[in-house]
């Protein structure tokens, strides 16, 4: 029985650490661009998207669809280190719990 109410407690824990690390994931702010710059994207842990700036340069074609691909990748950047920085962290509470690391990953 002292098992069992040590894994709930330990289950509860876990829930509560991945709660604050979604908490922090919502005021992490990273930054994705493309072109050498030409476009940036900034986004949250959430992978909301709160900004995308374009160089006038990336205009100065006046071709969208390269304008396009290039915001396409800008948010695949940032999305990407959201990503891997929310991997870090779920693996590290999951280590300092005892758990293997990937668990509760929602991606």
């Amino acid at each position: 029985m002292a098992n069992f109410m040590q894994m709930m407690q330990k289950a509860q824990q876990v829930k509560q650490k991945m709660q604050d690390m979604q908490e922090r994931a919502e005021a992490l702010e990273v930054t994705g661009d493309a072109g050498g710059g030409a476009v940036v994207c900034h986004m949250n842990g959430k992978f909301a998207v709160s900004k995308i700036t374009i160089a006038p340069t990336a205009l100065a074609g006046g071709d969208a669809e390269m304008l396009e691909d290039l915001i396409l990748v800008a948010l695949k950047d940032a999305r990407g280190k959201a990503e891997g920085i929310i991997k870090e962290e779920t693996d590290r509470i999951m280590k300092e719990m005892g758990l293997p690391p990937g668990l509760g990953l929602p991606f």
